[in-house]
């Protein structure tokens, strides 16, 4: 046997690799919608939910931003005011929603650390193509548990790392459609940049 034929029947087999990875991709590339809570490094709390198609509403404790696919309401609900604008798929801004929705299912996995004797494991997603970028994103570090619910988003640029803690994840709830949709109450002003 040669050299290269030994060392290759040598090398340790990764089994839990292709499983991890066929179950994160079964789990969320054909996601519909999505719940959840989450905090950013900052101390900043949230509640997400989104529906696939660019409908979407996030909670914050200053703030609401509610999208039909359409349409964003950004709420200020201390100064009474709601800044109304046109939503654009192909924006450069970067949101928990198009992560889920975008950047999970176009870019690609890769396995940095899998759950072998530990709770967690971490895939990262690459680009298909340096031009492909979603939002300028150049890797997203996904910590998984157990169930393969995201714990935890690490997302770099190419001027830094942003990262969200995510909680009470559920793929595919059901949504009420009136949460995202924003009528302006009277007396608020409404700020219109379309």
């Amino acid at each position: 046997m040669s050299t290269l034929a030994a060392a290759i029947c040598t090398v340790p087999a990764f089994s839990g690799t292709p499983s991890t990875i066929d179950r994160f991709e079964q789990r969320y590339h054909g996601m519909k919608a999505i719940r959840c809570t989450f905090q950013d490094a900052y101390g900043t709390s949230g509640t997400l939910q989104a529906v696939k198609g660019g409908k979407y509403r996030v909670t914050l404790p200053d703030r609401t931003i509610v999208c039909d696919g359409r349409t964003v309401w950004n709420v200020t609900p201390s100064q009474k005011n709601v800044i109304i604008n046109t939503y654009r798929h192909d924006a450069e801004d970067l949101s928990l929603e198009r992560i889920f929705f975008g950047v999970m299912t176009v870019y690609r996995p890769a396995l940095v650390r899998d759950f072998k004797n530990r709770q967690t494991a971490v895939i990262k997603l690459l680009p298909p193509a340096d031009n492909a970028r979603i939002a300028g994103v150049r890797s997203l570090d996904i910590e998984l548990d157990a169930s393969m619910h995201v714990r935890s988003v690490n997302v770099t640029d190419d001027m830094s790392t942003t990262k969200w803690t995510i909680t009470a994840l559920t793929l595919d709830p059901a949504m009420n459609a009136s949460s995202f949709t924003y009528s302006v109450p009277p007396g608020w002003e409404a700020i219109d940049l379309r």
